[in-house]
């Protein structure tokens, strides 16, 4: 199982944020190698990037429109706790421990909870998953 961000999603589709470690990460998840599981915060913030880069132009509104399609049928289990009030003190402690926003912490969050890789191309949230035991690998493109 593997924990992805936003970062990983906007590198995939977004012609100019284009990253052979996200592209490799999520054919892992399309060809069934790796299933993947997101907080209930991704759908929102997946969709804020995609409204940002059209807004500065970056892509068109035909463009979006398809963007948010593949999107929406990417493979993905949604952890709604990630999302309670219950998960916020954890998530905050987590946060704290690695100087995190409360949005990257959330994707570590779910990672340590559900025994999970995670996934990213932000240095700060792949640090935190490294020093964690957690961040998924691939030794021929990072690290």
């Amino acid at each position: 199982m593997i924990v992805v961000d936003c970062s990983i999603i906007s590198s995939y589709l977004l012609p100019d944020e284009n990253d052979n470690y996200a592209n490799q990460i999520l054919d892992l998840v399309q060809t069934g190698q790796e299933n993947l599981i997101v907080p209930a915060i991704f759908a929102s913030e997946v969709n804020n990037v995609a409204l940002m880069a059209y807004r500065r132009n970056r892509i068109s509104q035909e463009f979006l429109r398809k963007y948010i399609n593949l999107v929406s049928k990417i493979p993905c289990e949604i952890d709604n706790y990630s999302a309670s009030l219950t998960a916020i003190s954890i998530i905050t402690e987590i946060a704290i421990k690695h100087n995190l926003t409360s949005y990257d912490a959330t994707y570590l969050e779910v990672a340590l909870r559900q025994g999970a890789r995670l996934a990213t191309l932000d240095k700060k949230l792949q640090s935190a998953a490294i020093s964690e035991g957690i961040f998924k690998n691939l030794d021929k493109v990072y690290m």
